[in-house]
């Protein structure tokens, strides 16, 4: 063994061809050097660095950065053999070097410092067997020549013959050109996101303004339809009275069609009135669906193939397509279709759903039947703050979501009277909401409540208004359908919107958790998949608590201001205001009843649906989010 500042004084530790230790030149001369970065609470202090010189020593140095301190040891070939042999190695030289180079580049190596003599401790493995290892230490004393003599003998010749070795290895040449172009590619993203940044700081010194000026006007705007749709319910209202001297339910069963029918003196009655809507948009999505093989959703902007429609450039088509290619995602914001289609986001959306699903060509269902259809029944939907069309067409949208890509088509193997059932179902399910609740038809005596004997009270008016719809050609859409499959299609759209109660909700989901457990097949018995197709409707019905927070907040609104309008009719009548619904304890009840219904209702429901189906649990992420919106405000 001998010391580097005696090296001059010494034979070099070249040996002639063919003597040198097996694994010297592989291991450790190949690659220049092997380097391990000596850090002290995560900051680097010093390097540890194994090389074979110019002139063939096994070179171990140790270089402290803070005191520039060099602590080395060298060994011949001779002295290095003598070195194993007096540590009592048994190992092959091979699995020595292959050790010591493995252990100093990953940083195993032990070192330990005692003013400046430097102990490093290897652990040789065999090259056979990992497990078999066997103790391997160099001791390293501090070097008394100069400063910058041992700086560049012990640190800087060895990295830089390192860094050579690694750019004549073509790989490697080829990794570190990547690794500049990944450098260089993320140092000019940085700069243009600092660009984009300050572009956006300055681009939205202008927009916010505007946009609050715009919901400001979009507000107003609002207000001012609103008011005109009740003085033109006020004039048909009085076109309509003494026509009559029938019961109003009666009337209207046998008229058929969407009728008007008042459910309770303190609520608004709403005379349906089919507006025209224009044609452009179904003509649009009955030439785009169902998607070619290779077609995306992305594909619905572009203008179809016939002559005419090709020829389309009115802004709200166009903007409707756009926003319906997100129809296959959870996030899809029916508040900009209906914007777009100047208040149509249920027909239109019902229509495109079942256009892309080929409904309508495998029942060899009417066009024009299917059309009419659908405006009878979204004028039939009171204009309530939150049960109203919008929500229906919300509720249509997520319901498919979950029976196609949520899964549940394949795990139940539905058909396509179940899928055609299901997408009506949705569509119809509030169909002809008062905007009152079942709780308030029941302690009003309600009609209605006494009709069907208060068991889910406007879940059966929504179905039987629905169905003597049909009963008229002009909107039996199901008039091509045989007499089996109208069965199916009409028990699965009853199933569906009687589950909705809330009322029913501790029965049906105690049956779905039990039937979880079961593990069993969901679609060989025909209750199992009524079951899941009621759990599908009923997670669409509540949706809006999962959904991404700038959708939830808005149905939120919408959801309080019909409860202070129940609340409001509770107190004229005398009677106790309904938990959450009083208006005076907005500030304080209306978080915690949000919080609560998560907590209780929803959570827990979301959870089994996402272990039954996997696809719709991205439901619960957004909903702790909204949940923390409240907490935050309390």
């Amino acid at each position: 063994m001998c010391i580097r500042d005696r090296v001059s004084t010494q034979s070099t530790g070249k040996k002639a061809a063919g003597d040198e230790l097996q694994g010297k030149q592989r291991y450790l001369g190949d690659i220049g050097a092997a380097i391990h970065i000596v850090e002290e609470k995560k900051k680097p202090i010093g390097h540890f660095i194994v090389f074979v010189a110019a002139d063939g020593l096994i070179t171990f140095s140790y270089h402290l950065t803070a005191k520039d301190k060099t602590s080395a040891v060298t060994f011949t070939d001779d002295e290095f053999q003598a070195k194993k042999e007096a540590s009592q190695v048994t190992m092959t030289f091979n699995a020595i070097f292959k050790s010591i180079v493995t252990e100093t580049v990953k940083g195993k190596v032990k070192l330990t410092n005692t003013d400046g003599t430097v102990t490093a401790s290897f652990n040789i493995s065999s090259v056979k067997d990992a497990k078999v290892s066997q103790p391997f230490v160099v001791t390293l004393t501090p070097v008394s020549d100069p400063k910058p003599k041992t700086k560049h003998m012990y640190l800087i010749d060895p990295i830089t013959r390192m860094i050579a070795k690694k750019r004549s290895n073509v790989e490697e040449k080829e990794k570190e050109v990547r690794v500049s172009k990944m450098h260089m590619q993320s140092t000019l993203s940085a700069a243009l996101l600092t660009q984009d940044r300050s572009t956006i700081d300055r681009v939205q010194k202008i927009i916010v303004p505007l946009r609050e000026k715009a919901a400001q006007q979009s507000k107003i705007s609002s207000e001012l339809m609103a008011k005109v749709e009740q003085v033109e319910r006020k004039i048909r209202k009085l076109k309509h009275r003494g026509q009559s001297n029938k019961h109003p339910l009666d009337a209207m069963y046998e008229s058929g069609g969407a009728q008007s029918y008042l459910h309770l003196p303190d609520a608004e009655e709403h005379i349906p009135v089919v507006r025209p809507v224009e044609d452009t948009y179904c003509d649009w999505l009955k030439a785009k669906f169902p998607l070619k093989a290779g077609d995306t959703l992305a594909s619905l902007v572009k203008p179809p193939s016939d002559p005419i429609l090709s020829k389309i450039t009115d802004p709200m088509v166009l903007d409707t397509m756009k926003y319906l290619e997100k129809v296959d995602d959870w996030d899809m914001s029916v508040f900009d279709i209906e914007k777009a289609t100047n208040g149509n986001a249920l027909y239109v959306t019902t229509y495109a759903i079942l256009q892309k699903l080929d409904l309508v060509s495998h029942f060899n269902i009417d066009d024009r039947t299917l059309r009419n259809f659908l405006k009878a029944v979204q004028s039939g939907y009171h204009p309530n703050p939150y049960h109203n069309k919008t929500h229906a067409a919300d509720v249509s949208q997520i319901n498919y979501f979950i029976m196609t890509k949520g899964g549940l088509v394949d795990k139940c193997k539905l058909s396509k009277e179940d899928l055609l059932g299901g997408v009506l179902a949705g569509t119809i399910h509030d169909y002809d909401h008062p905007g009152f609740n079942n709780n308030f038809h029941t302690r009003t005596n309600a009609y209605l409540s006494t009709l069907y004997n208060d068991r889910s009270i406007l879940e059966n008016h929504h179905c039987a208004c629905v169905f003597e719809i049909l009963r008229l050609p002009q909107y039996d859409i199901f008039k091509t359908l045989s007499d089996d499959q109208r069965r199916v299609v009409r028990e699965t759209m009853i199933e569906m919107v009687l589950a909705t109660d809330m009322g029913n909700h501790a029965k049906i989901f105690s049956s779905f958790r039990r039937r979880l457990s079961d593990g069993q097949d969901w679609h060989e018995r025909r209750d199992d998949v009524l079951l899941a197709l009621s759990m599908s409707i009923k997670m669409a019905d509540v949706s809006n608590c999962g959904r991404p927070k700038f959708l939830y907040l808005e149905w939120a609104k919408n959801i309080a201001t019909e409860f202070y309008g129940q609340g409001d009719a509770e107190d004229r009548r005398g009677l106790s205001v309904s938990p959450f619904m009083d208006r005076n304890k907005d500030k304080v009840d209306f978080p915690k009843g949000q919080i609560s219904f998560m907590n209780y209702v929803v959570v827990p429901m979301f959870e089994a649906i996402a272990e039954f189906l996997p696809p719709v649990e991205c439901a619960l992420q957004c909903c702790t989010e909204n949940k923390e919106y409240w907490q935050h405000l309390e």
